[in-house]
């Protein structure tokens, strides 16, 4: 459904309400009401082009952060910012290099623990997820190339394989022995090969658009056995992207902003920030506003205007019918106000996870009403959430049964107006 409709009911939302609404919060729905439609409309009727700068006006401020100081603050759970470079397209490319104990990319000593790492780390920090160094350079490093990875990966892991068990070989007849090697040798690799065939399967989607990310200043890479990334800013990344539109007129790329944030936005303005073109930290979620969300979208860009528009209309549909059941039901039952800071909760959490689908994702059949309520209704059940939940509100954390309870009261009040409205 088009949102323009949807967007049209602001003046009965408010009028429903009647006088229980105070004009701050009247001036806060309609601000969104707005907002929603004019991300519609960037959408249909594309933005002009960005007015192309040799500087950033960051850059004119006199109390501006060091260049150490911006680095600082860009590192992030498994990336730490070692250095930048200016951009020719306007702002800076950050280079991280992935912090030693979560480098799950390298071979060497340790590498299993270094692994399994991650994934504790990964648990801790969700949502606010990073690229990994190992998915950073499978799907992303152009260089990556899987007959290589097969052939070295399969050598370590026979080493340290044939250490571990070569007494109980050296205790065979020496006619045996090569055999056992062999075949040691064989199921390891039919195992790497298996593996790393079938996660490189997983990445074609991605990989396609890997150098032209590249191009935009979005890279993996690793060397002496260490694994960098590249990561443009807001000026960089969008300035490339521009310069790519007028190189490639034939890509038929619409336009699209990004909004500039130092901190951690609370749940209407994250929402928010994604229906005109997405959010992008200066600060520490750098790394995840960037690999989460922005390549995401990008991603949807690349596929072309008509895929973008049409995906981008329900992505917004399907975020801002939540806001509006939330606003609605909060109105018409003053009682679950108290509830707000969960409700909102659930709106960032549809924004989260809607924003960050990319067409690799099957796009196209989760933008529905059931998979939008199944991931509301289950948030407290899936592990990673369930862990948010807990950190999120540590005093009073809800079960999955208080969540499904405010929900379905949302959902009803809605039901509710539109009897109301026939």
């Amino acid at each position: 459904m088009n949102i323009t409709t949807k967007i049209n009911d602001s003046n009965n939302i408010i009028h429903l309400a009647d006088g229980a609404i105070d004009f701050p919060l009247k001036q806060k729905v309609q601000t969104f009401f707005s907002k929603a439609k004019e991300a519609e409309d960037a959408s249909i009727y594309p933005f002009r082009p960005m007015m192309r700068r040799s500087y950033s006006l960051s850059q004119l401020d006199p109390t501006q952060k060091t260049e150490k100081e911006e680095c600082e603050a860009r590192s992030g759970a498994f990336w730490e910012c070692v250095g930048r470079k200016p951009s020719k397209f306007g702002g800076y490319i950050y280079l991280f290099k992935i912090r030693e104990e979560y480098n799950d990319f390298t071979l060497g000593p340790g590498l299993s623990t270094r692994a399994n790492d991650v994934k504790k780390k990964r648990a801790e920090i969700f949502p606010a997820l990073e690229v990994s160094a190992n998915d950073g350079i499978v799907t992303y490093d152009i260089t990556y190339d899987i007959e290589e990875q097969i052939k070295s990966r399969t050598k370590y892991a026979f080493d340290v394989e044939f250490e571990v068990k070569k007494d109980l070989i050296s205790a065979c007849p020496d006619s045996e022995i090569q055999a056992i090697k062999d075949d040691l040798q064989t199921n390891i690799e039919n195992a790497i090969r298996a593996g790393i065939t079938f996660n490189a399967k997983l990445r074609i989607p991605f990989r396609k658009n890997a150098k032209t990310l590249q191009e935009i200043g979005y890279q993996f890479s690793e060397k002496n056995g260490q694994v960098f990334k590249e990561a443009p800013d807001r000026e960089a990344l969008l300035g490339a992207y521009h310069n790519l539109k007028e190189i490639h007129p034939e890509r038929t790329w619409p336009d699209f902003q990004i909004t500039s944030s130092e901190g951690i936005a609370d749940d209407e303005s994250y929402a928010l920030a994604h229906f005109t073109g997405g959010l992008l930290s200066t600060g520490f979620e750098f790394n995840h506003d960037l690999d989460s969300h922005i390549v995401p979208r990008l991603h949807r860009l690349f596929e072309g205007t008509d895929y973008y528009q049409k995906t981008e209309r329900e992505l917004i549909h399907h975020v801002f019918s939540v806001y509006k059941k939330i606003y609605i039901a909060k109105e018409q039952n003053p009682g679950l106000r108290k509830y707000s800071e969960k409700l909102n909760f659930l709106l960032g959490m549809t924004a989260d996870t809607l924003f960050s689908l990319s067409p690799a994702d099957q796009l196209e059949n989760k933008l529905t009403d059931d998979f939008v309520r199944y991931q509301i209704e289950n948030v407290c059940e899936e592990l990673n959430w369930e862990s948010y939940v807990q950190r999120r509100f540590p005093t009073d954390t809800p079960r999955n049964a208080e969540m499904t309870r405010l929900w379905n009261e949302v959902e009803n009040r809605q039901y509710s107006l539109y009897l109301v409205k026939i």
